[in-house]
């Protein structure tokens, strides 16, 4: 989950993970203010098709506003998962 420019060490992480062809669950959740400020859209795109067994969600900010529990509840991520973070507070 990244918001903003805290795109850039998770999508180092989707580089790697596109690389090994990796067959693992990926969630890639976004938080940007609205589609003309989301940095690496097509990037991000090319490489979560490249996975088998990944998905993408976008947020912003702009209409849906900030990405709240209740909204990330409802997405229903693995209860195992493990998550990282990179964003501002």
């Amino acid at each position: 989950m990244s918001a903003g420019i805290g795109i850039t060490p998770v999508l180092a992480m989707l580089h790697a993970l596109a690389a090994a062809r990796s067959t693992r669950d990926v969630w890639w959740l976004h938080t940007s203010r609205n589609p003309e400020t989301q940095t690496f859209a097509d990037e991000v795109t090319t490489l979560i098709e490249s996975l088998p067994n990944a998905r993408q969600r976008v947020f912003y900010t702009q209409t849906q506003g900030r990405l709240g529990q209740q909204a990330i509840a409802a997405l229903g991520l693995p209860v195992d998962a493990a998550a990282y973070l990179c964003g501002p507070t």
